[in-house]
Parts: C-alpha cells; sequence; structure tokens
C-alpha cells in the first residue's frame, strides 16, 4: 500500500504579494494531479497541517469541498496553527477544516491511532497516529504495527535562522520516538528527508512556493510516498511553472531600497548632530524616502499637508 504524504498545503484565496499568477487556480490544478495520481494508485493521503492558510475563509471552504467531493482518496489530517481560529483548540470544529472532516471529506487524526486496512494476508496492520499544532507526541500502543505519526511542529533539518531556538532536529526527533516507523513533519515549509534503519522522517515542503527567497526560486515542489511494504520513501514531483515566471522580488527590491535610504537618512542625522555637517534637509530626505516607498497616494497627500509644503511626489 502506498502514502501520499504531503506537508504545509496552505490552500489560500487572496494571492501571497511575491505572486505573480492567481495561486488558488494554481493550487487546485496541483491538488488535482495529487488527487489523481492517489486515486490511480489507491493511496491514503497524510497531510501535516497548516491544510489553509486561515482559517475562516468561507469562499474558499465551498470551493475545496467541491472539489474533495469529487473525489474518492481517503485523506488524513492535522491541525496546523494556520487551521486553528484564535490558536484555540475548542473553536478548530468551527473552522474549513472542521467543516471538511464534518462532511466526511477528511479524516482529523489525533492521538487515537487510525487503522489503515492493509488486505488479506498482511499481518501487519498500519496505525497512523496524529499531534496537532501544540499538541504532544502520542505513544503508540502496539509495537507489532507499524506506527506512523503525523506532527505539525518545528522540526527542522537546520536552523531556519541564525538564532533560532525553538525546534526539534529532525534526526534526534527520530532517534527519540523510536517506536514510528515514519513521522511526516509540518510547520518548517522546507522540505527533507532522514532515514536510519528503515525508519524516516520526512518533510515534504510547501505544494506552493509563497515567498520569492533564495530557497524557493531552486524548489521543486511535490510530495513523498511511502510504500508500506517495502517501507522505502521516495519524491513525486508536482507539474509547476519555473519559479521566474510565477515569483517576484519588485517587493523585496523596493523594501531594501527604502530600508537603504532609511538608513542613509539617519546617517546624515548623525553626522549633523556630531557637528559633522550641516547641509542635511529632513524635509527633503522625507520626501525623498517617500517618493520611493509604497505609500498609497491618499498618504502622500497627508504628508504634503502635515509639512505644508506643495510636494511633487511623480
Amino acid at each position: 500500500m502506498k502514502l501520499v504524504l504531503l506537508s504545509d498545503l496552505h490552500l489560500m484565496w487572496d494571492n501571497p504579494v511575491a505572486r505573480l499568477d492567481v495561486v488558488r487556480e494554481t493550487q487546485l490544478r496541483k491538488m488535482g494531479y495529487v488527487m489523481e495520481w492517489a486515486d490511480r494508485e489507491r493511496a491514503t493521503v497524510l497531510q501535516a497541517g497548516d491544510f489553509f492558510d486561515t482559517p475562516r475563509s468561507w469562499f474558499l471552504a465551498e470551493q475545496w469541498i467541491a472539489f474533495f467531493k469529487s473525489w474518492g482518496v481517503d485523506i488524513k489530517a492535522i491541525f496546523g496553527q494556520h487551521d486553528t481560529y484564535m490558536y484555540s483548540e475548542a473553536t478548530r470544529h468551527a473552522t474549513i477544516l472542521g467543516a471538511l472532516s464534518a462532511a466526511g471529506l477528511v479524516d482529523l487524526l489525533s492521538e487515537e491511532p487510525e487503522i489503515i486496512p492493509t488486505g488479506p494476508g498482511r499481518p501487519i496492520e498500519t496505525h497512523v497516529y496524529g499531534a496537532s499544532y501544540s499538541q504532544p507526541v502520542p505513544e503508540p500502543d502496539d509495537a507489532d504495527a507499524l506506527n506512523i505519526l503525523v506532527i505539525h511542529a518545528m522540526i527542522v533539518d537546520a536552523k531556519a535562522w541564525p538564532g533560532q531556538e525553538e525546534f526539534w532536529y529532525a534526526p534526534k526527533f527520530l532517534a527519540d520516538h523510536p517506536g514510528y516507523d515514519l513521522i511526516l513533519c509540518g510547520d518548517l515549509h522546507r522540505r527533507f528527508h532522514f532515514t536510519s534503519a528503515y525508519r524516516h522522517i520526512v518533510n515534504a515542503g510547501c505544494l506552493t512556493r509563497h515567498t520569492a527567497d533564495k530557497y524557493n526560486f531552486t524548489y521543486r515542489p511535490g510530495f513523498y510516498v511511502y510504500d508500506t511494504e517495502s517501507r522505502a520513501v521516495w519524491l513525486e514531483e508536482v507539474p509547476h511553472e519555473p519559479a521566474e515566471r510565477v515569483l517576484s522580488r519588485a517587493h523585496l527590491e523596493a523594501a531594501a531600497r527604502t530600508e537603504r535610504m532609511l538608513d542613509d537618512f539617519i546617517e546624515a542625522m548623525e553626522r549633523v548632530e556630531a557637528g559633522e555637517e550641516q547641509d542635511v534637509s529632513f524635509f527633503d530626505n522625507l520626501v525623498a524616502v517617500a517618493r520611493e516607498s509604497a505609500l498609497s497616494q491618499k498618504a502622500k497627500d497627508l504628508l504634503a499637508e502635515v509639512i505644508d509644503e506643495e510636494v511633487k511626489w511623480k
């Protein structure tokens, strides 16, 4: 039996600032490919939280309920923080993921194992446990079963930033939970796969690239597959456009220019205070920064009114 392993989907309605396409249409196409693959292979889909980007986008709910109704694929998932309204476990039923569960389209995993039928002649059962965002890791209760954990937590292959402190290191997490044959992680947005003695810990990454950082310009979206008989893991890429066609760095470059201008202005003012320079105009620098920023025209007009000068913004 094959399992499709998905991490952060972040299904969304509004476009991230970095995307050049209509992201909800792109996500429909990608998920269509995943569902078609799973249906053809009679695979169960496991998803590791942040199924949706926001917990209560009801236009999105209508779209995805109709989508998943059109497939007969078994989907099992957990809650990420983005699936949880106001970070409260008590309101998880009143979210889009909760609605999918109530409609019988997604099974929600918990500390009680979901048993996946393995068919006649296959004595080893597959038990799947879930640890949603902020929940503890359950202990498997049957050492003879093939035990799988789906968890939404900051488990990393390397620090996401130099000062990061709140995380688990993936190989150590695998070693610290020897009762699990497979651990599927969400939350990091970066793909990794570590294996030890036929045991695996994986993060499939995001199915959709959200940010125009260096990682996403080389990242190729896809999902992992786990074979419960051979206990092998492999990657299946999902058809996708080159990053240059769907991601833009324009907003990052504009922010960097604004930050450089502000730094130059602050440095000049410090020189004035130190008596090193007298020929600095606060208003001239303020206008220059405003011209290069993403301020609305209304905000610029208000700024001109406050400084009591007629400013030509263009």
